[in-house]
């Protein structure tokens, strides 16, 4: 097997300055080469080779310029000369492209150059010249006291910003889900911005990141959750990092950037309950699925999301024919009288695939059922029954608060079975009554079974 060769890296001149990240230099040959295109070669002069390699960047990419003018008083400019292939040189003279004699730099003399030549210009003057005699001639007293400066301490990995999140003291404990979720989309944070320390985060990066998560959304046709509850993570993990106590300033300027990070918003929607003949044909193409189909039943029965379906447990389900179990994102007691047909439903599954898990619902490899996994499922059964691709999952739980508003039960006894706050009820009053929703869950079954 041949090896893999190495990863090209930017040029490093002898002051270890990267003149560009696009430029590399082979290591066998010492030739000049565009990184990424290593058939576009400048040769191996290295004053030359910049000097072409700066000519094919402008081509790509126009960069800004800079005039330096150098007068005399009022007197007109005498001369332009463009900046030629020294430009590291900022001692007087300079090369005339295409010329090999050297032009003075007199009073009157324009000098043109990018942008980034001229900041190359003053690092290699900064460098090359004593703090005080830099001060003296720039006006700059402050710059006198640059040798006394101390290397930056170093910027903390991202890993280790994670981990820090983690242990960060809370009042209450993340549950494992919490714990999952942060985990994947911190790494999906640090895959798209391809850093390595909070150092290395710049402006460009989190505009990176912010239009690759929309992009997904837009792509997947994903809720504006999926952004929201992202760009809230990142910005509570680099909280968390600031409050731990390390690396603060760099916490704090990653911070400001993350300002950039604005959710979409919650969108305002109408309720789209899904019609009694799409759910129909959805039962239909899952009788052979008996898990999927208590899925679905339970689904409308309850007003459930996939989420709900995923936090079910075994001993949410009463003896007497009711379910009792609080909502995992806002902790709020909810109830339901369960059909016979759901019962039957829930027992034909358990007697297929029996198990002793708490968790009611287990994927083929005997692992809690996760919501994206029942989401999958739905779209796969949803074309296997020629159900149009706009309906959703969620318009199974729409049609449970729908329907019985509908059919003129009160709105109290609505939220008790969807979960919502409802005015001053106790969690006891309700676990003592669970038969509160006996008419919301009789209107549901009526309309889409007609008993």
């Amino acid at each position: 097997m041949a090896k893999r060769g190495r990863k090209a890296r930017p040029y490093e001149d002898e002051l270890g300055m990267i003149i560009h990240p696009l430029l590399g230099r082979n290591r066998a040959n010492k030739t000049f080469y565009v990184i990424g295109q290593p058939n576009i070669r400048f040769g191996t002069d290295e004053n030359k080779a910049i000097f072409r390699f700066r000519q094919w960047l402008a081509k790509q990419e126009p960069q800004k310029q800079v005039d330096l003018y150098i007068r005399d008083g009022d007197k007109p400019l005498s001369r332009v000369v463009e900046w030629g292939e020294e430009v590291d040189k900022p001692h007087g003279s300079l090369t005339v492209p295409g010329s090999e004699q050297t032009t003075d730099i007199t009073e009157g003399t324009l000098i043109r150059l990018e942008e980034e030549q001229l900041y190359r210009v003053l690092r290699r003057m900064i460098r090359h010249t004593e703090p005080a005699e830099l001060a003296q001639k720039l006006g700059i007293p402050e710059l006198a006291h640059l040798s006394h400066l101390k290397p930056p301490e170093p910027s903390i990995k991202l890993d280790r910003a994670f981990e820090l999140y983690l242990a960060k003291p809370r009042d209450r404990e993340l549950s494992k889900q919490e714990q999952g979720d942060s985990r994947r989309w911190w790494k999906q944070f640090t895959d798209i911005v391809d850093a390595h320390t909070l150092r290395d985060i710049k402006k460009e990066h989190i505009l990176k990141y912010s239009t690759a998560i929309r992009d997904i959304r837009t792509k997947k046709d994903f809720a504006p959750t999926y952004v929201d509850h992202r760009f809230k993570k990142i910005k509570a993990i680099l909280a968390a990092v600031r409050v731990m106590g390390e690396d603060v300033e760099e916490v704090r300027r990653v911070l400001d950037l993350c300002h950039m990070l604005v959710s979409p918003g919650k969108v305002e929607t109408d309720p789209h309950p899904i019609s009694r003949q799409d759910f129909s044909k959805l039962l239909a193409a899952s009788k052979g699925d008996k898990m999927f189909y208590a899925v679905l039943l339970l689904s409308l029965n309850c007003g459930f999301y996939a989420t709900d379906i995923q936090d079910l447990e075994r001993t949410h389900l009463r003896s007497n024919g009711t379910l009792v179990m609080r909502r995992t994102k806002t902790k709020i007691l909810r109830v339901s009288c369960l059909w016979d047909r759901t019962t039957r439903a829930i027992e034909a599954y358990l007697e297929e695939k029996p198990h002793n898990s708490p968790t009611l619902f287990l994927s083929n490899i005997g692992t809690p059922l996760r919501a994206e996994k029942i989401r999958k499922r739905f779209a796969t059964k949803r074309k296997a029954a020629g159900v149009p691709s706009h309906v959703k999952f969620a318009d199974i739980r729409d049609a449970a608060q729908t329907i019985p508003i509908e059919a003129g039960i009160s709105e109290q006894e609505v939220r008790y079975l969807m979960g919502h706050r409802a005015g001053q009820s106790t969690d006891n009053y309700l676990k003592r009554k669970p038969d509160l929703v006996a008419n919301a869950c009789k209107a549901i079954e009526e309309y889409y079974f007609g008993t």
